[in-house]
């Protein structure tokens, strides 16, 4: 009922599209996707967001992408303030990066322990108690990594008070990120956690 993961790549020239988010904001059921999926009654009148894994604003280089952005694979439960703040700071994050470095690898999801918040609608969808942020980038230096848990509500601290390495993420969500790195190299980069690669 709710995606595991969301990755893509974001480039600098794709943080520059001009596509503008549809004002009618079309949060659909994916057609490729033939599992069961949440819809827009699930949270109707719930007082939580449809809160988006990519970014609409990580498509705005494509028309299609853009629309394709609300689909439900893309969208889980979020906290009202945490999407529009602390959720938002990573998401804005992520495009600095992108136009500092060129692109940007991410991987972004939800992650559900005790389900503290319960289930939305008819489809029981179940509400997240965090969500996960990974990012990977090389430049002339070699690769970095960082990756970032963050509560599913509002607390105002910095990012980097949920910043930790890629390969404490991999423990906790029992899945392996990046995997198309080289793994000779790939286990020291998710070791990393170095804070000023990411100011």
């Amino acid at each position: 009922m709710l995606p595991n993961w969301v990755a893509y790549e974001l480039t600098e020239e794709e943080t520059r599209g001009t596509v503008r988010r549809p004002s009618n904001s079309p949060f659909q059921q994916d057609p490729a996707y033939k599992g069961k999926q949440p819809d827009r009654s699930d949270y109707s009148r719930s007082g939580w967001d449809k809160g988006h894994l990519m970014p609409c604003a990580d498509s705005k280089w494509s028309e299609q992408v853009m629309l394709e952005s609300f689909y439900f694979t893309n969208i889980c439960p979020q906290n009202h303030d945490f999407n529009e703040k602390d959720w938002q700071k990573l998401e804005d994050k992520g495009r600095s990066i992108a136009r500092k470095k060129g692109s940007v690898f991410i991987v972004c999801g939800p992650i559900v322990t005790v389900n503290e918040f319960g289930k939305l609608g008819a489809n029981q969808v179940v509400i997240p108690d965090y969500y996960f942020k990974a990012f990977l980038y090389r430049d002339e230096g070699g690769f970095h990594s960082i990756a970032y848990v963050m509560p599913n509500k509002y607390t105002g601290l910095p990012v980097n008070e949920y910043a930790i390495s890629v390969n404490e993420l991999e423990k906790i969500l029992g899945i392996d990120l990046f995997t198309r790195l080289n793994d000779k190299i790939e286990e020291g980069i998710e070791d990393q956690l170095i804070l000023e690669d990411w100011n």
